[in-house]
This record gives structure tokens, sequence and C-alpha cells, in this order.
């Protein structure tokens, strides 16, 4: 539920994105089958990869675990998630790893960072098209 709540408010912003001169990344954990029926479910055009062995998540420091998914926050993020009609499909990847937000320039500097420390902890877009605003001419 929190990835389609995530995808589908940076993905609402594309446009905005794009002429930014910002290409949208898209990393999840699924089989390639489960990031194809992610893509065509939310109508994904920006590049969608899949990560089944979490490498990418370990390199960019993202936590796992039961503790960060099971907690008073997650519920609140789920009640949340649901009053904005996003619902809790079938499991496609790993349900313990969590998330993040990056911006970075086509250097592989670091503009923007966004841990989630909990499930639902994404941020605020806002945040997002701000660093996106301030990012460099030209990076």
């Amino acid at each position: 539920m929190f990835c389609r709540e995530q995808a589908a408010q940076v993905c609402a912003h594309q446009a905005e994105l794009t002429r930014a001169g910002v290409q949208l990344v898209l990393i999840g954990n699924g089989t390639p089958a489960m990031a194809n029926s992610f893509r065509e479910e939310f109508q994904i055009s920006s590049p969608l990869l899949t990560d089944p062995g979490r490498r990418a998540y370990a390199a960019l420091g993202l936590p796992r675990g039961v503790s960060l998914t099971a907690t008073f926050r997650t519920v609140k993020s789920g009640l949340r998630a649901m009053k904005s009609g996003y619902r809790q499909g079938a499991l496609a990847g790993d349900p313990w790893q969590l998330g993040g937000t990056l911006l970075t320039d086509r250097a592989g500097s670091v503009h923007y960072r966004h841990v989630s420390k909990y499930a639902g902890d994404h941020p605020p877009i806002a945040d997002i098209l701000a660093a996106v605003g301030a990012l460099p001419p030209g990076s």
C-alpha cells in the first residue's frame, strides 16, 4: 500500500520533473513480473527497475526489519493511505524492506536524501520538488 501511495504521489508530478530535467526512476524489490504488473496498474511511464536481491537498498543504507514495519506510526500511515484510496494488494517483494527517496545529478552527487524510518514514512512531495528546484543548472 505504501509503495503504491508514494509512486502515485511522485508520478503525479512527472511532467514537472521532466520540465526540470529530472529523470524519475522507481526501484522495487519484487520480481520482474511483479514490476510489470505494478507498471500496468499505475500506468507508470518512468523507468521501473526491480532488485529482488535488495542490493541497491543495502548500498543506499535503506533499513529492513519487522520492527520497522509493525509500529504505531505505520498503523497511522496506513490509515492515512487508506483514506487517500490506497489499499494493500498482494505482497510483492520483501514486505520488511523500507524505501527512500534520492535526488542525484548526472555525476552521482546526492542533492536530496530521505531514508524511511518506518513503513509509510514518505518525504513530503513539496520537499522533493524544492530540492529539484534547487538543483544547479545542467546537473
